[in-house]
């Protein structure tokens, strides 16, 4: 089922992310022409930008267990919008819960897998009111 191979990608490069401080498997996901943005980015960020980005977080992330839950994949030929939440996130070192991510992932069909061609982390925040 693509859901699971896409949860299962997902895996391969969070786990060394929030389990090392290593940004190495998500950099391996990317295609070169990948766009990204996140709440503490003001502008979309393009290309080697999101390479740039993503390296900067090396040594600097906690250890978090997390899950991955309500995920959705819509596939239009090659190409798929792979959407999930990150639920529980909490510090392995603290046991402090942070906020969850919501994410959308367009990924590409490639020869040996696929490749992420943007990605969009967002946090859940009531509406004001």
């Amino acid at each position: 089922m693509l859901v699971d191979e896409l949860v299962a990608l997902e895996k391969r490069k969070l786990d060394p992310w929030y389990g090392e401080a290593s940004t190495a498997a998500y950099l391996d996901t990317l295609a070169g022409d990948a766009t990204y943005f996140d709440p503490w980015i003001a502008k979309k960020l393009r290309g080697a930008e999101v390479k740039h980005y993503v390296a900067g977080f090396e040594g600097k992330i906690p250890r978090l267990e997390y899950e991955i839950e309500d995920a959705t994949a819509d596939r239009r030929g090659d190409v798929v919008i792979f959407t999930y939440a990150i639920t529980h996130p909490a510090d392995q070192a603290t046991g402090e819960v942070v906020p969850p991510w919501m994410v959308t992932t367009i990924l590409n069909r490639v020869a040996d897998g696929w490749e992420v061609i943007h990605t969009h982390y967002g946090l859940p925040v009531p509406p004001e009111g």
